[in-house]
């Protein structure tokens, strides 16, 4: 099969991505943290067509680069291959949009959950319809450690072992429990509500705090790190 090479840039929150896919295959990820980005940097990274999507305030430098490549910058107006039924979508973030697009791509036919565990969490409800209509935003791992931290005058700032102890003998692993153990039943909680309002449904867990619960959930999951990435490439093909 003849090579055929699209650029995906997903700007973060924390770092920016840059994935080659080759025939929709992903082939290789960049991660660059965002105080070491550096245009000419990017500009070599390019093949093929690209496409450019930034969580926050668009990036001009970036934005010129990809058009100069002929490739597009994500907006709400491209095609998608999902329909858009979200009441406010000029501020819906692009990531959301990607994430059902790429779970499209993975889980083929019946209802999905995307779950995205980053800076926030998003649930993301596809309906097996292919109908996006939204779904739920709360606070990531991060932002519940800082937000103790910094709205308590005694309790310190920590961080997520892998599988804390339920039970914390000391501050630091009480901390880390209920974060660790508070996610968890949300996201159960928020898996079994979808769950009994679509019926069985397929979810998968996506974002780079994913792996602490991929084991950790009873419900069935698959993850898919990259799945962003992988929608963003479903979209700029559906527009090329």
């Amino acid at each position: 099969m003849e090579n055929s090479w699209t650029t995906v840039i997903d700007a973060g929150n924390s770092a920016l991505k840059i994935g080659h896919f080759n025939n929709k295959h992903l082939e290789s990820v960049l991660t660059i943290g965002n105080e070491d980005v550096h245009i000419a940097k990017i500009a070599e990274s390019i093949k093929g067509v690209p496409i450019y999507s930034a969580s926050g305030k668009w990036d001009n430098a970036l934005v010129k680069l990809v058009q100069t490549h002929g490739g597009k910058v994500a907006h709400p107006d491209l095609k998608l291959p999902v329909q858009l039924d979200y009441s406010t979508p000029k501020t819906l973030g692009y990531d959301r949009i990607s994430n059902v697009c790429g779970g499209r791509s993975v889980v083929k036919q019946g209802p999905l959950l995307v779950i995205d565990i980053g800076t926030c969490i998003t649930y993301d409800l596809l309906t097996s319809k292919n109908h996006f209509l939204g779904g739920a935003i709360s606070p990531g791992l991060g932002i519940r450690f800082k937000g103790m931290n910094n709205l308590t005058a005694r309790l310190p700032l920590t961080e997520l072992v892998t599988t804390p102890k339920l039970t914390g003998r000391s501050t630091i692993e009480s901390l880390q429990s209920g974060v660790f153990w508070g996610t968890l039943s949300e996201l159960e909680g928020m898996i079994a509500r979808y769950t009994e309002q679509e019926g069985q449904l397929s979810v998968i867990l996506t974002g780079g705090d994913c792996q602490y619960f991929e084991n950790a959930l009873k419900s069935p999951t698959f993850a898919s790190p990259n799945l962003t990435l992988i929608g963003l490439n479903e979209i700029l093909l559906f527009n090329i």
